[in-house]
């Protein structure tokens, strides 16, 4: 049996979409002539009116008409799936009413809808008629990324992360939960902090989300990707969460390190009850430049001696250079003989922000203050031998 097809459908703005075939010498033209309601909305429900007019010279018999279920569109379950004509007329024309359930997911724009037929000794043959979808959808994008301190470095805490998390769709979203998933090197400040819970977000509004991390210490300067996996439902859906996931980029800046590089005492051998000048030059070991560099002596109320000056401003540093600073103090005068530790902070300003880092130098007292009673018995003895000489000479006279 010789079949020729021939196929047009569109709909715009209530156009007939119609497809035309031929069967045998019955020639049938379909025609969906009518939508209703327009616009057709994604999640919604509509009823469609499909005609089907036999335009060739010969009838055609046992005439059947069935929609196929294609995503978006799936037939109502108390419709019919087929519906038999019988015998169509040259002339005559049948028309097949329908009501159709279109998925939430679709998409916008055009969508095919699926129409089968056949007739009396002839194969079902499927036509697609095409009708436009307004899909309603939250989407999400974005925003900037603002970090406080405003610049991150590694070997940091309790950084703050606040990016906003924009609606760009045409539909509400709500219970929108986002999950910031971070990079190897970076891990939450707390249990989850890095969690934002932004209750609902209608379509054009942008909510911050906001999340605190840390920054492991071999964490090198560059940009590293995390992404933020999005949770919410739509306005239209009360019953399904819908997933969406966006890259974040997250900068860490390369930051000035510093070294303890010379440490030198004077007097070299430290005693007991001394005052001592302590020279200690550092290196910027880092990739950027520190500002107004200084450093400051730390101690414990345990230690055996006294400051006298703990401070000392370096200036600025660029990379790979050096600076010296003197810090003084005084050892007590019972100090045991042994070796003491001092804590050491450098502070500094990269980019406006004041930094800080710590080292530990040390010192050794080794010599002890000289006693007074052997000093004492010495010049009794001294004095005892004058004494019993110039009375030695007396007596020879």
């Amino acid at each position: 049996m010789k079949i020729e097809l021939l196929i047009a459908a569109i709909i715009l703005l209530g156009t007939p979409v119609y497809a035309q075939f031929a069967l045998d010498t019955a020639q049938f033209r379909v025609i969906l002539t009518r939508v209703d309601p327009i616009p057709v909305e994604a999640g919604g429900t509509i009823d469609v009116w499909i005609t089907l007019r036999n335009g060739g010279s010969k009838p055609a018999e046992n005439f059947s008409v069935a929609i196929t279920d294609s995503f978006p569109f799936r037939v109502d379950p108390s419709e019919p799936r087929e519906t038999v004509f019988g015998k169509v007329e040259p002339g005559e024309q049948v028309t097949l009413k329908r009501t159709i359930r279109v998925d939430k997911d679709a998409f916008d724009g055009d969508a095919k809808l699926r129409v089968r037929y056949s007739a009396e000794g002839a194969r079902f043959i499927t036509e697609e008629l095409k009708i436009n979808i307004e899909a309603k959808h939250a989407m999400f994008a974005t925003g900037i990324l603002e970090t406080q301190p405003e610049n991150l470095f590694s070997d940091t805490d309790d950084n703050r992360l606040s990016v906003g998390i924009a609606n760009v769709g045409d539909s509400d979203a709500k219970l929108v939960r986002v999950e910031l998933n971070l990079p190897k090197g970076f891990k939450p400040s707390k249990t989850y902090s890095n969690i934002a819970n932004l209750g609902n977000i209608p379509a054009d509004i942008s909510v911050p989300a906001v999340f605190f991390i840390d920054i492991d210490e071999d964490v090198i300067a560059g940009e590293y990707n995390g992404f933020l996996a999005i949770e919410y439902k739509e306005e239209s859906d009360d019953e399904e969460y819908k997933r969406q996931t966006l890259n974040l980029a997250i900068p860490v800046r390369a930051k000035p390190e510093f070294a303890v590089e010379l440490v030198e005492t004077e007097p070299t051998t430290i005693g007991q009850g001394e005052q001592v000048k302590m020279k200690i030059g550092i290196r910027n070991t880092g990739l950027s430049e520190a500002e107004s560099v200084s450093i400051r002596g730390l101690k414990s109320a345990a230690q055996d001696f006294e400051f006298d000056e703990n401070f000392q401003f370096i200036g600025d540093l660029k990379a790979n250079q050096t600076g010296e600073g003197v810090l003084k103090f005084t050892v007590d005068s019972d100090a045991p003989l042994k070796e003491y530790l001092l804590n050491l902070e450098i502070r500094f300003t990269d980019d406006d922000t004041v930094q800080l880092e710590t080292e530990t130098v040390g010192f050794r007292v080794s010599k002890s203050l000289a006693s007074p009673v052997p000093l004492l018995l010495g010049a009794v003895a001294v004095a005892a031998v004058i004494a019993g000489a110039f009375l030695l000479r007396r007596r020879k006279r």
